[in-house]
């Protein structure tokens, strides 16, 4: 399949967008590639030189062809696809939380329920501003989602082991306007410093026993150093927690932790 679908794109003077990802969802499945549909759609939005899935329903129904350069381009996204890489570091962005975000290797891909965790910290805090942390800040994904959304005056201190995830953050703070009231830096949260409102955090919480048995889109693409959370999975946890007396001000004084369900019992004295 993998071979029809490269040929099919490559050689033919038009595809039309049904057969295209046709095709390339049939490849995807024989692979055991998951999520297949979804991978197919999203990398031909990308391809199209579009941002939301309806426009691969808007091609098909318009009977659009894919031109040469589209044919190559998708045919490309598909090969890597098939490699297990994930969709978001194919194209490169990705959306979280009504900001568009900078994506790429090895840094960790921001998941749907931090942004839950993004409107829980905003219900909490509420229309003041604050000046907060953002532990372990990756992509940026939290702080740069959170100063998105509190009033103008606010501004976030972000740390991160990883070199690359501090230069990708403050790339995604440029590219939103943000560089001048975000800080990144590369730190440990045993050594976070400074006087916040709060701090917000999705540590390594994955116990190390259990990295082995992750999907290869996380084995073999994302940061180990971001997923590994020691023997229980709390080892950076437990660092923030017993940092965070010494940098909290205020009277409200919260930690905002995105961690296993099993996490909080074990936090526990």
């Amino acid at each position: 399949m993998r071979l029809v679908l490269a040929m099919l794109l490559r050689h033919a003077s038009s595809v039309a967008v049904r057969t295209a990802l046709r095709d390339a969802v049939a490849a995807l499945h024989k692979a055991k590639v998951p999520e297949a549909q979804a991978s197919a759609e999203w990398l031909l939005v990308h391809a199209l030189g579009e941002s939301d899935r309806n426009s691969v329903t808007r091609a098909i129904a318009t009977k659009r062809d894919l031109d040469a350069s589209e044919q190559a381009q998708f045919s490309a996204f598909i090969e890597r696809r098939l490699t297990r890489e994930p969709v978001q570091y194919i194209v490169g962005t990705w959306a979280f939380h009504d900001v568009e975000l900078e994506l790429e290797p090895p840094t960790l891909i921001p998941r749907p329920e931090t942004e839950e965790l993004v409107d829980l910290v905003l219900d909490w805090w509420g229309s003041s501003t604050a000046h907060f942390a953002d532990v372990g800040c990756g992509s940026g994904c939290l702080g740069l989602a959170l100063l998105n959304k509190l009033p103008e005056g606010s501004s976030c201190t972000a740390i991160d082991i990883s070199q690359e995830a501090v230069s990708l953050s403050k790339r995604n703070a440029k590219k939103l306007g943000l560089s001048s009231v975000y800080d990144a830096s590369r730190q440990s949260a045993d050594q976070l410093e400074g006087a916040f409102d709060f701090i917000v955090s999705n540590p390594p919480y994955i116990p190390s026993q259990d990295l082995r048995g992750l999907d290869a889109e996380v084995v073999d693409f994302e940061d180990p150093r971001a997923l590994d959370g020691g023997a229980d999975g709390l080892v950076v946890a437990r660092q923030l927690l017993a940092r965070a007396p010494l940098v909290l001000r205020g009277d409200r004084k919260g930690v905002w932790l995105e961690l296993d369900e099993t996490g909080p019992a074990l936090l526990k004295p």
